[in-house]
């Protein structure tokens, strides 16, 4: 007889073959050193290219976000002072209101 390298619960019959558990756990740690180097290799790539871009752009992105900035607050400003003048423009139309009547009280 042969010795097998399985592990038997006690007595439901399930095995378990510890050989392809070895074989599957290494594969899986190699998997994973390999999917580090690729994913390494990746971002020194990525990060290559983009600082070559930066390096290529006439203005670095900090005065590009301020240039933004500023539009956006000055879009802002003209946006609110619109606002204010077309409602003030509504007051000026709009009669005034009516007092309202009290409601009758009712007496006992």
């Amino acid at each position: 007889m042969t010795t097998m390298t399985t592990n038997q619960a006690s007595g439901n019959g399930f095995t378990v073959d510890a050989k392809s558990i070895k074989i599957g756990g290494t594969l899986l740690a190699v998997g994973g050193f390999v999917f580090l180097g690729g994913a390494a290799v990746l971002s020194y790539a990525l990060f290559d290219a983009v600082s070559k871009w930066v390096n290529e752009l006439e203005q670095p992105p900090s005065a590009y976000a301020m240039n933004t900035w500023t539009q956006a607050k000055a879009a802002t400003a003209a946006g609110v002072r619109a606002w204010l003048e077309q409602q003030e423009q509504q007051m000026g139309k709009v009669p005034q209101q009516q007092q309202r009547k009290q409601p009758a009280t009712l007496r006992v």
